[in-house]
Order: structure tokens, then sequence, then C-alpha cells
């Protein structure tokens, strides 16, 4: 397979507390574990950092204003790709709906709780399939 095996395994922020968030395991674009491991971190608490050892995204109120500094957009924006960061999980989901093969996994890739009882109980999706599912969104984004 072409995709690096770097992964990284995450339940859906925004759901996580729920029981039937699915634990997603995503493999990484060659190009994503390099940002990764170019940006880990030896902090105590950040695993990430800039190159000067702040934090990649951080939020603060300054005099009453807030303020926020983005290093991942930016760095995601130096790679190349034509989408703000937060787009990508809704301009993937468009790209993977229109995939005849790809389709029916949309939701697990968005880390959607299963709505049918299929989907709880006997159609677990493969990692092997997931994996090119990946891959392939991959190839849409940066090219073969």
């Amino acid at each position: 397979m072409a995709c690096s095996q770097v992964t990284i395994t995450r339940k859906r922020t925004k759901t996580e507390s729920k029981k039937s968030t699915p634990t997603v395991t995503y493999v990484l674009w060659p190009q994503t574990a390099e940002l990764v491991n170019r940006n880990l971190s030896d902090d105590a608490v950040l695993c990430f950092t800039t190159n000067s050892g702040m934090a990649l995204n951080c939020a603060s109120l300054v005099e009453g204003k807030f303020k926020q500094s983005n290093a991942i957009q930016k760095a995601w924006h130096r790679e190349g790709l034509p989408m703000l960061h937060k787009a990508l999980r809704s301009h993937s989901a468009t790209l993977l709906e229109a995939h005849e093969v790809y389709r029916r996994d949309v939701g697990f890739f968005l880390g959607h709780a299963p709505a049918s009882m299929a989907e709880k109980h006997y159609a677990a999706p493969s990692q092997v399939a997931f994996n090119s599912l990946v891959e392939w969104l991959g190839k849409r984004y940066f090219g073969e």
C-alpha cells in the first residue's frame, strides 16, 4: 500500500462521551505523517508545537480582544491544499458520497454513530477497506 503506516485512532470529539460513537483508526497520508513527525514536541503537556515551542493552536483574551493563532492552518496551507483545514471534513464527505464504493463508509469516516441495526451489530467496516478509502482521498488531495 502506498499510504504511510502512521495511524491516529480517535473518537469524534463532539460525541466522544456517547457509547455508540465509533473509535476510528485513520492511516495518515504521507504528507500528514511528515508534518506530525516534524512538529512532535518534548513538552510535558503539548504533543505538537511550533519551531519556537509554542502551541500550534492557541486562543487568548488580550486587553478585552479575542486573539487566536493557528499554526496548524498555516502548515496545512504550506502543503498546498486549496481549502481551509476546517473544510476538509465536509469536502471529504462530499467526495466519498460521490464514490460508488466508498459512499457506504461516509458516516464511519466522519465518526458518526451507527444508525441502522446492520451498522450497529453486523457490518463493522473492514480496516483494510477503510485504509483504501483514506488512501483514495489522499490521492484526490495530493495527486498520485
